[in-house]
This record gives C-alpha cells, sequence and structure tokens, in this order.
C-alpha cells in the first residue's frame, strides 16, 4: 500500500480509531517496552519514577547523545525542579502576559474592591 492509498494512523495507533485496548497495560515487542492504556494503571506509572523512568535512553542507550537536556527525559526530582524555572516563562508565552505582572493586577484589584467597602 503506497503512502497516498493509506488513510488513517497506523495500526500500532489503534486508539486513534477509537477502537479499545485488550488490555490496560500491553508489551510492544517491537521495542521491549509497555504500553500504558488504562487511567488507574497510568497513575501508577505517573506516580512511581523509581520503578517507571521517564529516560528512555535506558532501553536505547545510542539516542543518550541525542536526548541529553530533554526535560522529557528526566524525572523528579529533576524534572520538578526545571519545570519550576521554566514554568513562569511559558506562562508568558501561552497567555502573553508574567506572572508577576497578573499578581500586582489581583492585588489592586482586592485593594480597590476593599476601598468600596
Amino acid at each position: 500500500m503506497s503512502a497516498i492509498e493509506h488513510q488513517g494512523p497506523p495500526d500500532s495507533q489503534f486508539w486513534m480509531r477509537g477502537e479499545r485496548p485488550s488490555a490496560p497495560v500491553l508489551p510492544d515487542p517491537e521495542s521491549g517496552s509497555w504500553n500504558v492504556y488504562g487511567h488507574a494503571e497510568a497513575l501508577e506509572v505517573l506516580g512511581d519514577p523509581a520503578t517507571y523512568s521517564s529516560n528512555t535512553t535506558r532501553l536505547y542507550p545510542r539516542m543518550r547523545e541525542f536526548v541529553v537536556g530533554d526535560p522529557v527525559q528526566l524525572d523528579p526530582p529533576e524534572h520538578t525542579k526545571l519545570r519550576k524555572i521554566v514554568a513562569p516563562g511559558r506562562k508568558i508565552a501561552i497567555t502573553g502576559t508574567n506572572p508577576s505582572q497578573d499578581a500586582r493586577r489581583k492585588g489592586a484589584c482586592r485593594v480597590s474592591r476593599a476601598s468600596l467597602a
């Protein structure tokens, strides 16, 4: 089948066609990893970085040089520290406002409301 003839996502991305997995956690024999589809299972994985690491270079050591410094590859507490540093800048990029300006604006609103009472 040519790329032009192929319509829709590949078989490995069945959920994009609205299909459900046969189990909440399934092995991926090709990569040697596991795919997590269930909500409870995803919460367990996200809450236990010691057991379930974001560092995929454990599975693909040859990729290490390409992911150095990638926050997606970091586990807590390193990821948490970096996220705290980056989060204010992300808010500016997304909303176009600075968090400290928002705080001043909210404070000004509280003062003006208090003075009206």
